[in-house]
């Protein structure tokens, strides 16, 4: 097993060329193989419909708007939290689209307006959003984190979702976040409940999903990028997932742009992680 990155602080180091993952299903098997082989299939919500807009059974999406159609494939599955990034320039805090939480901005380095892979995004230089003491997850329950990335050339390392306590002698709860290399990290500090990949990011935005799923009392991580299963992640943890007093923080250390951030309490399976990406792409 390799040994974890682990960020106790600021996480920055410098990079090399970004290489492109590729679309290439070879050596997939079973559910994740018929999964990423549908990518070019209709998109359907979950209930194997086209999805509607305005929270009717009726209303057909804007297929002439892809932000309208990548946020109702998204709402179709039911997250707890959304955040679009949708504000304007101005904005300080970032709307949460389901509950409410704001996500509010800790200092200059955060900027809304940008461009993202569906409508707006939000760029982090130095600071970060944060939305408080909110899906800890606590004990075995299962979850998903869901996000598209784009990391900036120079600098690709950093935090993207963070719930870790960091100050009380060890690390605990989880922490999502991009290492020096650009390769994807998903940890649990003090159980083996981890995901990540040996393949750097592409310098474009890319689909990045950790889902964590509970059989019999035993916890798996699995990380898909790109619709695609990521090279490591499992180990059958059996200990608790701790609840911490950490704020839920995006972007913390990061240089680049996030946008469509969506959380569930529920671990999403392999073909709705490629609905979400057909629609984002």
């Amino acid at each position: 097993m390799r040994a974890l990155l682990l960020f106790s602080g600021i996480v920055v180091a410098a990079i090399g060329a970004a290489c492109t993952l590729t679309s290439d299903l070879d050596g997939l098997s079973g559910d994740e193989a018929d999964a990423a082989g549908s990518i070019d299939a209709p998109i359907v919500t979950a209930d194997g419909e086209m999805p509607p807009t305005d929270g009717s059974s009726s209303a057909m999406p804007d297929a002439s708007d892809p932000s309208t159609l990548y946020a109702a494939i998204v709402r179709a599955d039911e997250p707890v939290a959304y955040y679009r990034f949708e504000e304007p320039s101005d904005a300080n805090a970032a709307k949460d689209e389901i509950a409410g939480r704001s996500a509010t901005s800790t200092g200059a380095g955060v900027k809304f307006g940008g461009a993202g892979v569906r409508g707006r995004g939000v760029t982090f230089d130095g600071d970060s959003l944060d939305v408080g003491d909110f899906f800890d997850f606590s004990g075995l329950q299962p979850f998903t984190l869901e996000l598209w990335v784009r990391g900036d050339a120079d600098v690709g390392s950093g935090i993207l979702i963070h719930k870790r306590l960091e100050d009380q002698g060890a690390f605990e709860s989880y922490v999502f976040y991009i290492g020096g290399n650009r390769t994807p990290h998903f940890e649990v500090w003090g159980v083996d409940l981890s995901a990540w990949s040996e393949t750097p990011l592409p310098a474009s935005f890319a689909h990045v999903v950790v889902a964590v799923a509970y059989d019999n009392g035993k916890g798996n991580a699995k990380m898909y990028i790109n619709a695609q299963p990521a090279s490591a992640g499992g180990f059958d943890n059996t200990a608790a997932v701790a609840d911490t007093v950490a704020h839920l923080r995006f972007g913390l250390a990061f240089k680049g742009t996030l946008d469509e951030v969506a959380i569930y309490d529920k671990a999403l399976p392999a073909d709705r992680i490629v609905e979400h990406y057909r629609a984002g792409r």
